[in-house]
């Protein structure tokens, strides 16, 4: 009667997916507790400390953690910074956690940490192995969701320029899941972008630039379009012909005050790297393309006259083909994320609340056609004064835009991910 019963549910969860909907969460899982804004009144559901590890993250940026389904959420976890044993991201390790089955797989050590790539429909983690220079990927469905497969070699002439300090920043993959695009930087002096395909572990060289290029993203429905975002904007690498330099060095000096901020630049197969300007506020971050692929969006800020303020700000989007920008949202964010549809978008931002200097991050929700904003967290205070394991909200629409997933800060300094109802936030006046 249970084994029917369990054939049932797990029927009734593939038509729900199927028709559209979300078929698991949190909600009825053990691992999470509800939680409500004090001050908004916002419902969500934070991961209990300790599931994975003491400091919990999500796949923060370009990469979702959450499968379609709602089944697996992939997080990090790392140890108590306090302890002193955590000194660098590359620390983190990568766990999955299964709402179906209620339980959690601890991935195998992958070496030196980047974001990997999540297929959320397929259930597959994508992500280079640094211990044996492989690509790799783990298949959540399966009897064995922790056990690694290879899939081919990372290539071997660029492991033989130098040390390669990372493949990518945040993996992405083609719309064919054949082929990764990578940010490659080797010895911090060259950096190198393409594709690597994953049948014959060939790599085809799209582009080399002067400068650290990182974030790069293939475009999710274009395989020959990529975005780069300049890693370090403030500066620029230029020939060292300082006393001592060798042959080739090369040194970072700051660029001009009052030219083009440098940040956002499109990528093509065999192209010199195109730079975007950021028309209305000469300032550009953490950008990523719309799931149509027919642009990006950025936030934005322009510095006040005083410490810790801002004279102007927003969030705004690219229109591939008609090389335009738009201002599409007021608020101010450090990260933000757009639902698929574009009518929403999800945002987080630290400030300074008094002279006591309380620091505190904020998690907002805003309909784009109504302006209406809801926090989600509408105070958090700053995890610790110093971190190595970049430990900002970085919200995210994931599950076809049912939830936004969010890191959190929990009492006694440590880490956490929480997910928020959309549908519920929707109806918060």
């Amino acid at each position: 009667m249970k084994r029917q019963t369990k054939r049932l549910n797990i029927a009734f969860a593939l038509t729900a997916f199927a028709a559209g909907a979300c078929a698991y969460g949190p909600e009825n899982s053990r691992f999470f507790e509800r939680f409500a804004d004090p001050k908004s009144g916002a419902v969500s559901y934070i991961l209990k400390k300790d599931v994975a590890g003491f400091n919990q993250q999500h796949l923060y940026f370009s990469t979702k953690s959450m499968t379609d389904d709602g089944r697996f959420l992939v997080v990090t976890y790392a140890a108590d910074e306090a302890s002193g044993l955590v000194t660098n991201e590359a620390q983190k390790a990568f766990a999955v956690i299964d709402l179906e089955k209620d339980k959690v797989y601890r991935l195998p050590n992958l070496g030196k940490f980047s974001i990997p790539f999540l297929d959320v429909r397929a259930a597959k983690l994508y992500c280079a192995d640094r211990n044996d220079e492989t690509m790799c990927m783990f298949d959540l469905r399966s009897e064995t969701p922790a056990r690694k497969i290879r899939l081919c070699d990372l290539p071997r002439d660029i492991l033989a320029l130098g040390t390669v300090n990372r493949w990518y920043t945040h993996l992405t993959l083609t719309a064919d899941r054949t082929r990764a695009f990578l940010d490659i930087s080797v010895a911090a002096k060259r950096w190198i972008q393409g594709l690597l395909r994953f049948s014959d572990g060939s790599f085809e060289k799209w582009s080399e630039t002067d400068f650290p290029c990182g974030h790069a993203q293939i475009n999710p429905v274009n395989d020959r379009i990529a975005y780069g975002g300049r890693s370090r904007p403030g500066w620029h690498r230029v020939p060292d012909t300082r006393k001592g330099a060798k042959p080739g060095d090369t040194r970072l000096v700051q660029i001009p005050k009052g030219t083009v901020y440098p940040c956002m630049w499109l990528l093509k197969p065999g192209e010199k790297p195109r730079m975007i300007p950021s028309r209305d506020i000469n300032h550009s971050t953490h950008q990523n393309w719309t799931e149509d692929g027919k642009g990006w969006y950025w936030c934005s800020r322009l510095p006040g006259a005083k410490k810790h303020t801002w004279a102007k700000w927003g969030v705004y989007y690219y229109d591939l083909a008609t090389d335009s920008e738009t201002k599409i949202s007021d608020v101010q964010a450090g990260h933000a994320a757009m639902n698929a549809a574009r009518t929403a978008i999800t945002y987080d931002w630290g400030e300074w609340l008094d002279e006591e200097k309380r620091y505190c991050w904020r998690v907002g929700y805003q309909d784009l056609c109504t302006k209406k904003e809801t926090f989600v967290f509408s105070g958090m205070p700053k995890y610790r004064d110093k971190s190595n394991l970049h430990p900002h909200p970085h919200p995210q629409f994931v599950c076809r835009d049912r939830w936004i997933l969010t890191t959190v800060f929990m009492p006694g300094e440590r880490l956490s991910v929480a997910l928020a109802p959309v549908e519920h936030l929707k109806q918060r006046k």
